[in-house]
């Protein structure tokens, strides 16, 4: 699957791209199993490279069309998908991952995560479940604020606690309100625990 929203959104917030553009090995295995009832040793070999090759195109396809938009590279990789997607984030730190669909095994990545749902954004809202790590918290504002410029989107804060200490803390840095708002919904990684169903949301 192809993430047709981020591909879509990247230009409105990146500066440039990287492209990374991963065959699960799943995938080709279950095709040569499939056909290894028909086809010859040799045959299997071919077919693999066929597989191969043909996703290779379809990803440099993808990355000259995205190219005329945003400067773009190609990372063309084959293995494991949650494997190659957290050693590349490591090696790499980009400042943020975008792709269309959610699986738990993206809270282990060490930079922002986006899932994007392909939903106008009008307006952010950044869910605060703890403020233990204030200067962390202090970097994610200011990344989601960087973010809503680009998307000339409102920015908010919401305090997850009844604690009007909490709240006098976060003042400063946003508008608090009492519920999130809007069609982007940013997480502390710690206080995530699900995504919402419709809207895009990020976790930091």
């Amino acid at each position: 699957m192809f993430p047709e929203n981020s591909l879509k959104r990247a230009p409105e917030i990146c500066d440039a791209v990287e492209l990374l553009y991963i065959v699960d090995k799943k995938l080709i295995d279950k095709v040569l199993a499939e056909s290894s009832y028909i086809l010859p040793t040799y045959a299997l070999e071919e077919l693999k490279e066929f597989v191969v090759n043909t996703q290779k195109m379809e990803a440099e396809t993808l990355c000259k069309e995205l190219n005329e938009r945003i400067t773009a590279e190609l990372h063309f990789e084959i293995g494991n998908y949650i494997r190659i997607l957290l050693e590349y984030t490591e090696k790499v730190a980009p400042d943020v991952v975008m792709m269309d669909h959610f699986t738990r095994a993206v809270l282990n990545t060490k930079v922002p995560v986006w899932i994007d749902r392909g939903v106008k954004i009008k307006a952010c809202t950044y869910v605060v479940t703890s403020l233990l790590k204030i200067n962390t918290l202090r970097e994610h504002i200011l990344f989601l604020k960087d973010l809503c410029a680009r998307l000339n989107a409102e920015f908010y804060i919401h305090y997850a606690s009844e604690d009007s200490e909490g709240k006098k803390v976060l003042a400063p840095l946003g508008e608090v309100v009492s519920k999130p708002r809007g069609e982007l919904i940013a997480y502390q990684k710690d206080g995530f625990r699900k995504p919402p169903s419709e809207k895009n949301f990020i976790i930091l």
